[in-house]
């Protein structure tokens, strides 16, 4: 049985978040989300507001199927990236990445 994912045409992954070295393997941050209109799509994509200022987020392992919602609270734990923009946490595997919703 396959699972169907979606992917919105016009979001486009930038190249320097798939492959480069992370500064940070098992980073972990947490924050609110905002941003999750990407959520349920493929590479799932959200924003976290944090203490230090908003980052990126983006699960590229189509194992990590469940989509947040604005306004959760979560922890993530991911490599850490650095773009022209802002930081970006990226979650690649379940042996040493994890998101957890807070209730």
């Amino acid at each position: 049985m396959t699972t169907i994912r979606l992917r919105d045409p016009g979001s486009v992954t930038p190249l320097a978040l798939i492959k480069p070295e992370p500064e940070a393997l098992n980073f972990i941050i947490s924050g609110q989300v905002s941003g999750a209109d990407s959520s349920n799509m493929f590479p799932r994509t959200f924003q976290l507001a944090t203490e230090s200022g908003v980052v990126d987020v983006l699960l590229m392992w189509w194992k990590f199927s469940t989509p947040v919602r604005e306004g959760d609270r979560v922890t993530v734990c991911g490599s850490l990236l650095s773009t022209d923009s802002r930081p970006c946490v990226r979650l690649t595997n379940f042996v040493d990445h994890w998101l957890k919703i807070e209730e």
